[in-house]
């Protein structure tokens, strides 16, 4: 998910002691680290726990088959591994972690992320991982220049950014005291929960009493962060995050880390606990059966495996592409949104010689960018990441590919006079292009709550689903991802 408006206009005009925190948390975390490094075993919530301690109870579960080997189906199996079971994760790719990819080869010494990028303070599992792997976090840095923020095509200048954050700050209350009484896991059954289902974010700005122009940035800002036009994002959806997220801190605490050396280290991590022979590259599965006592799936080279169950921890754009025998009813097809990034590749930070922060938000095709290297030492080698999210993204996507290329450079021009001749390569990540995922990531669609939700985090017995798509109140995050798969090991193996 990208960084969002809210985020960067809180970090520019909001109270100093929410950076504060974060940046205490961040020195309680190296020396938890250092902690860890050392051999530390301590069970404290702020300290790392012992890479391998095992579950209890340990389970009688024997093998269980994971299908993807990103951040959900890595969790789910190094916590069945934990608690005694015998977990394989079969992944089709040549390496772990989905789409969290780290492009350490681009810029000597520095790393860009061309898929999950941001971290939160709010994300338990991802900084409970971090502290247990020894990974370390940097706060996600902000210039202190001006913003460029661009809405129905005026710039807004450094006051009227102040009072569009004022305004926001204000908008956003009456939505997370409607999240107040949701719960983020099985949303469906809070109060209210099936009106909230069937309704629009954009039914719900539509009605709410607000300023047009801070309506418009809102509606652009849920459009670019959730991959999905506005009339089409649950409201339920929107309110469970809100709730995952911790209320306030939903708005400004869910963007505000990064990994030092890059989140496919997490996934890394997570394959080296779980040794080579558990976790297979290169084995792409194209059918689950769960029509006999114990689940079977089919590799594309024509293999029949058996096991005690089966995860299916990939996005479902791409289930069409795995034969699924599984009483689903016809169509289960959750909203999958679209997100896509282009990334300049500079020799020197161009932003700064025009005065201008790296950190540009609009509502045209360029839905966001940001310093892609911040953070990291070195005076030569910078990358800017230009992200384009829901509708964006789908005007982007559609052009073919040379215009597409054309118009994304004019449109960073546009923002950063002499970008273009700073410019010394750039990269296009398509994830809706690539045939394993064919989206961004998730955002429930009207009505999606109730019609898939109870499937997707429940489970079907033996075949259980896992993933960010299956996480509401982390949805699109890796934390989504992180979280899904712990609790669907933790059910199989019966830890409550």
């Amino acid at each position: 998910m990208s960084r969002s408006l809210f985020v960067r206009l809180a970090e520019r005009f909001g109270p100093r002691e929410r950076i504060l925190a974060r940046r205490e948390f961040l020195r309680g975390a190296a020396i938890a680290a250092a902690g860890l490094a050392a051999g530390c075993t301590s069970s404290s919530p702020r300290k790392p726990l012992p890479p391998m301690s095992p579950l209890v109870p340990e389970t009688t579960l024997g093998r269980v088959l994971i299908v993807g080997g990103g951040f959900a189906g890595l969790a789910c199996a190094f916590e069945l591994l934990r608690a005694g079971a015998d977990p394989i994760v079969l992944e089709p790719r040549n390496r772990v972690g989905g789409r969290v990819l780290s492009l350490n080869d681009r810029i000597p010494g520095k790393t860009i992320e061309a898929g999950g990028e941001f971290i939160g303070a709010n994300h338990p599992t991802w900084l409970g991982y971090a502290q247990r792997f020894g990974l370390a976090l940097r706060e996600a840095t902000e210039e202190d220049l001006d913003l460029p923020f661009v809405l129905g095509g005026e710039s807004l200048t450094a006051s009227e950014s102040e009072e569009l954050y004022e305004l926001l700050d204000m908008a956003v209350s009456p939505l997370t005291a409607l999240a107040q009484p949701i719960d983020p896991t099985r949303p469906w059954e809070s109060p209210g929960a099936r009106e909230l289902d069937a309704r629009s974010v954009g039914d719900w700005l539509t009605r709410s009493n607000m300023p047009n122009r801070v309506r418009h940035a809102l509606g652009a800002m849920f459009a670019a962060d959730n991959g999905v036009a506005i009339e089409r994002q649950n409201l339920l959806a929107l309110l469970s995050m809100i709730k995952g997220g911790g209320l306030e801190d939903y708005w400004t605490q869910s963007e505000v880390y990064r990994c030092e050396g890059g989140n496919q280290l997490m996934a890394e991590r997570l394959a080296e606990a779980l040794g080579p022979t558990r976790v297979r590259l290169g084995v792409r599965v194209v059918m689950i059966d769960a029509t006999h006592p114990q689940p079977t799936i089919r590799t594309e080279r024509g293999d029949l495996l058996q096991a005690d169950a089966v995860v299916l921890a990939v996005p479902p754009s791409a289930w069409p592409g795995i034969e699924l025998r599984l009483p689903l009813p016809a169509g289960f097809s959750p909203q999958m949104g679209l997100a896509i990034k282009h990334i300049s590749l500079l020799d020197k930070p161009h932003w700064r010689t025009l005065g201008y922060s790296p950190d540009a938000f609009t509502d045209s095709d360029v839905s966001l960018t940001w310093h892609a290297t911040d953070g990291q030492p070195g005076e030569h080698g910078y990358a800017m990441t230009a992200f384009s999210g829901g509708p964006a993204a789908e005007r982007v996507l559609a052009r073919p590919e040379g215009i597409r290329r054309e118009r994304q450079r004019d449109d960073l021009e546009a923002l950063y006079p002499g970008i273009g001749k700073a410019t010394t390569s750039e990269m296009f990540i398509d994830w809706p292009g690539d045939p394993l995922v064919r989206a961004g990531y998730s955002f429930p669609g009207l009505g999606e709550i109730f019609k898939y939700g109870p499937t997707l985090v429940n489970g079907l017995g033996r075949v259980q689903f896992a993933g960010e798509h299956c996480s509401y109140g982390f949805v699109g995050y890796m934390e989504g991802a992180l979280g899904s798969g712990v609790r669907v090991a933790h059910r199989l193996v019966g830890v409550s």
